[in-house]
């Protein structure tokens, strides 16, 4: 009902009648003495504005249905629910395995959802600093927020617990809870992506692990060296230059005015 168009049709016709009818919320006024072509047409308009209306309502029913999370409260949409349950349940009868789900009381929400918000912001409140992020930091921040199992087993892996020093009951509580886990998440991708370090780590294993990866940096980077020489040698071993093959520049800008 409140889709229908209204028309008051009045037999007072002036100004102040025409306010105060569109006011109390009617989409026409037409007085007494208009003739019958003017009211159909009014009428023939505002149906076909209510019905374009209307239309537009099933569309964004239809993408926030298809969108993962609902723009207005932030939450994941019920479509998106069922699609990661069908995809969690597929899974866990492949592997054989239980599946669990993690539910969130509404007092809880606020204060769930306060860590992710700001990991959100921290992002958009550092701008181009930051950088885009990798898809391994991608990865990490889905699986962090939204992918509670896959973080528990990650966690609870040696290779974590060689890294970071916690008390064995702060292990226990954090594994043992979803929201304790979910809550520790946060304090995790802080650490990892914008340096805030809240949890301690095991200064001669960290130590370890950055030669290794600065150690592994240097072979790439000196892999990437030989192919780039071993390319150049092969140019010049045809007779190409770094002009022709479009690897080089001319600084006076006269590449292109070259003929053979």
């Amino acid at each position: 009902m409140r889709e229908l168009p209204v028309v008051i049709i009045s037999g007072d016709e002036d100004e102040s009648a025409r306010e105060r009818a569109l006011a109390l919320g009617a989409n026409g006024f037409i007085p007494k003495g208009s003739g019958s072509v003017e009211l159909l047409a009014t009428l023939s308009s505002l149906v076909s504005l209510a019905k374009a209306q209307s239309e537009l309502a099933l569309s964004r029913a239809a993408l926030a249905q298809q969108s993962p999370v609902d723009p207005g409260s932030g939450l994941a949409t019920p479509a998106y629910l069922e699609h990661r349950g069908t995809q969690a349940v597929a899974e866990a009868r492949r592997r054989h395995a239980d599946i669990g789900a993690m539910v969130v009381e509404v007092d809880q929400y606020d204060e769930l959802a306060r860590g992710w918000r700001q990991l959100i912001l921290k992002k958009k409140s550092s701008g181009p600093a930051v950088g885009t992020p990798s898809l391994k930091s991608r990865q990490l921040f889905f699986m962090a927020c939204y992918d509670i199992d896959t973080f528990r087993a990650f966690v609870d892996s040696s290779v974590f617990k060689e890294l970071f020093v916690l008390p064995e009951e702060e292990w226990t509580r954090i594994l043992s809870d979803d929201v304790n886990l979910l809550q520790f998440s946060f304090r995790y991708l802080k650490q990892v992506l914008f340096g805030e370090n809240t949890i301690p780590l095991n200064e001669e294993i960290a130590k370890e692990r950055r030669e290794k990866h600065a150690k592994r940096q240097e072979e790439l980077e000196k892999e990437a060296a030989e192919k780039r020489a071993q390319y150049e040698k092969m140019m010049m071993e045809e007779g190409i230059n770094e002009e022709d093959s479009g690897l080089g520049f001319c600084e006076d800008e006269s590449c292109g005015d070259k003929k053979p």
